[in-house]
């Protein structure tokens, strides 16, 4: 059982029942279920509550006062046995400057890009519109991943070559963005990986010879492809395009060439066929 926070963190004079970040509960075995999350009754919990998935305030915080509690949330899941997992999480309140909310302008990335390539580029609403903003991979709820990108100015790249075809399709970072007043804002981002269809790298055949005054469906070889995704399956045909002038001269059947017509070595030796 993983527990986390998406975040961990609230602004200073937020109004009692402002939601602070959603609780996660990752459970590794698939025949458990999760039934309940709840604050255990130590360090600041009377200052929290959990409605549904959500971390709630139950004050109105002041940065000037306090700006760290403690709390520990226990979640209990139902299997074969009960199990029950405690988490202790520190509360950040956040000087209300300045810092708004920070997002990406795409959160998703095509399998197979080359290291480097840009996911997106992050956005800072600020309350001072001309301020610059510096942005790093911070440690914290949601950094599971952080050592697959790297930020580099405002953009999110990939530090991985990922494969949809991989059992895992989603990737948790943080990321941490600063004003140049060193006002701090800290959220979690999931990163999706989409499907691109594989790429055939290569088409060959096992012979390119046939005798001459052989019978009509006379095998010549076989066809066979190198394929991004080794367990993919090809079908092939005969197509217009470069190369087609002798077509006609040949049929497929499933991944066979064979003869579509009788030929004589004297009158013609060399044919283009285009697959």
């Amino acid at each position: 059982i993983t527990i986390t926070l998406s975040d961990s963190t609230i602004y200073e004079n937020k109004s009692v029942n402002s939601n602070i970040g959603k609780i996660n509960v990752e459970i590794s075995d698939p025949s458990f279920n999760l039934v309940s999350s709840e604050i255990l009754n130590t360090y600041d919990y009377n200052y929290f509550d959990i409605d549904g998935d959500q971390l709630v305030s139950q004050k109105v915080f002041d940065y000037e006062d306090k700006n760290s509690y403690k709390i520990e949330i226990k979640s209990k899941v139902q299997g074969v046995i009960m199990l029950e997992k405690t988490q202790t999480f520190n509360i950040n309140v956040l000087n209300e400057s300045e810092i708004l909310d920070l997002t990406i302008s795409k959160s998703s990335v095509d399998e197979n890009k080359p290291l480097g390539s840009i996911i997106g580029n992050f956005i800072t609403t600020d309350e001072d519109t001309t301020e610059n903003h510096v942005y790093e991979l911070v440690n914290g709820a949601g950094d599971t991943d952080n050592d697959l990108f790297i930020v580099d100015g405002n953009a999110l790249k990939t530090n991985y070559i990922f494969d949809y075809e991989n059992i895992k399709k989603t990737y948790n970072i943080r990321v941490r963005s600063t004003n140049s007043d060193n006002f701090s804002y800290e959220k979690f981002f999931l990163i999706t990986v989409d499907n691109v269809p594989d790429v055939i790298l290569s088409l060959d055949i096992s012979n390119y010879s046939l005798k001459e005054n052989q019978r009509l469906g006379t095998f010549i070889g076989l066809l066979s492809s190198v394929d991004e995704d080794s367990a993919a399956s090809q079908t092939y045909s005969l197509v217009s395009g470069e190369g087609d002038e002798d077509n006609s001269a040949y049929i497929i059947k499933s991944d066979s060439l064979l003869s579509n017509q009788i030929f004589d070595f004297e009158s013609r030796s060399t044919y283009s066929v285009r697959i």
